[in-house]
């Protein structure tokens, strides 16, 4: 249906001023509303007005505009299937074509150079000049290959891409897996560090079954190196560990007997004067220098470990008196695990020396041996000096990484070679982490696999 409505309310629009300032009282008109409130179908428009003037003494103007469904016409035309492309034109715009050109919600499209025409008929309607063009003949296979573009490029993809593609796969996978395994083949001559499985292997025929087959031959190759090679160096390794940690006590070894009988000797005039107390001294000490040049055995019971660190520190507080204080502690069923001999007598040491010297006021050591989650662990807790940030992630990072050649520097050598002999007990299993904080204390955690003490200690002892 149609509308009524006042004219001052189309002010500005197209067809109003389009028919004021015609000469004739009809007219046709295109236009183009660029106004979003205005739904996307009805934007582009084209127009019938006519000016009411039958009642010529009346001093109001009148106007009937009879909008066309444009959407409806640009369907019309696509529906009568011309062999050649055919322009509906005012000017250089567009209206309608069998082409498209008939999106309603944007603006008129313009004729540009490139397009060539065949034929052109001028005429007028209602005051509009239009022009039909039909396209230029020559341009038809132009057109048709443009039509058919997806089924060229289809034949195309199928009769020329995909051979050329899968040639190139073909050959691919042959030069590739073969330049794999000549690689892997050169590794070979570069000793058994070199030696790795050929990753990603692909493939069924002979190339796939050779390098399967090497892949076989490596892991084979690789278990009898670690079998007859790698095995005898880790055994050397820890002889050499246990070495050092002996060459250390002997540094302050002088004729053990005669250091031992003179000690007892003190401790008996001790005990006849009624000095319990330096006596008790004193024989902590001889038990201590037994336990320091006794190599005939690498392994020792927690429970011994504890009792020499026991001895150990009543030594300390002996000469620190108050200033020191220790607690051990040992949960049930850790006291007969086996360990390499003063490696956790190494960290107490180490507790005492840097914790308790450095510090004004009282230090207190915690020694704890507790099992849990399959593990083995230990800790030892000082509240000394503590270590700034930076020194305990370089001493963090020293333990991580610690080999046998670390042995060779003097800083911390005990701990290293602590450190050292746990790893290769445990087959790098063992962790030795570091926590400090200046002015509050240190604390060394230390964790072992179960299965690694009992297989690897008690195993060797049978």
């Amino acid at each position: 249906g149609g509308t009524f409505g006042r004219l001052d309310t189309q002010h500005g629009e197209e067809w109003l001023k389009a028919i004021e300032s015609a000469d004739r009282d009809l007219i046709l008109i295109k236009y183009f509303i660029d106004d979003g409130h205005v739904s996307e179908k009805y934007r582009k428009r084209i127009s019938v007005v006519r000016r009411l003037n039958y009642y010529k003494n009346l001093k109001y103007d009148k106007y009937i505009k009879i909008d066309l469904d444009y959407g409806a016409l640009a369907r019309h035309l696509s529906g009568m299937k011309y062999s050649m492309p055919v322009y509906l034109c005012t000017g250089d715009d567009i209206l309608y074509s069998n082409e498209g050109y008939s999106d309603v919600s944007v603006d008129f499209d313009k004729l540009t150079d490139e397009m060539k025409f065949a034929y052109e008929s001028d005429f007028e309607i209602y005051g509009m000049n239009l022009r039909v063009l039909v396209k230029d003949v020559d341009d038809e296979v132009g057109i048709s290959i443009k039509n058919h573009a997806p089924i060229l490029l289809l034949l195309l993809l199928i009769n020329v891409i995909l051979p050329i593609a899968l040639l190139i796969m073909i050959n691919r996978s042959f030069v590739g897996r073969l330049t794999r395994l000549s690689q892997a083949f050169d590794n070979v001559n570069e000793g058994s560090d070199s030696l790795e499985v050929v990753e990603d292997i692909s493939g069924s025929d002979e190339i796939g079954s050779l390098m399967h087959n090497y892949n076989r031959m490596v892991i084979r190759l690789k278990e009898l190196i670690k079998t007859v090679y790698e095995d005898r160096l880790e055994k050397q390794e820890i002889d050499i560990a246990r070495q050092q940690a002996e060459l250390l006590a002997l540094h302050s070894q002088i004729n053990p007997h005669f250091l031992f009988n003179v000690l007892e000797s003190i401790r008996m005039h001790s005990i006849i004067k009624r000095e319990d107390e330096t006596a008790g001294m004193i024989e902590r000490l001889a038990v201590l220098q037994r336990q320091n040049v006794d190599w005939s055995d690498d392994h020792v019971r927690i429970k011994d470990e504890l009792k020499f660190i026991e001895a150990y520190l009543d030594l300390q507080k002996y000469r620190f008196g108050d200033k020191l204080n220790y607690q051990i502690s040992i949960k049930n069923g850790c006291e007969n695990y086996y360990l390499p001999k003063l490696t956790l007598e190494t960290f107490v040491e180490n507790a005492c020396v840097h914790g308790a010297e450095g510090k004004a006021g009282a230090t207190h050591i915690y020694v704890r041996v507790y099992e849990q989650d399959d593990s083995l662990y230990m800790e030892v807790e000082d509240t000394g000096e503590g270590m700034s940030e930076e020194e305990t992630k370089a001493l963090n990072d020293k333990l991580r990484e610690v080999t046998i050649e670390d042995l060779k520097t003097n800083k911390h050598v005990g701990m290293i070679n602590a450190c050292v002999r746990l790893k290769m007990l445990t087959n790098n299993r063992a962790f030795v982490t570091v926590e400090s904080e200046k002015g509050v204390g240190t604390t060394i955690f230390i964790s072992i696999p179960i299965d690694t003490l009992k297989v690897s200690v008690w195993e060797e002892r049978i």
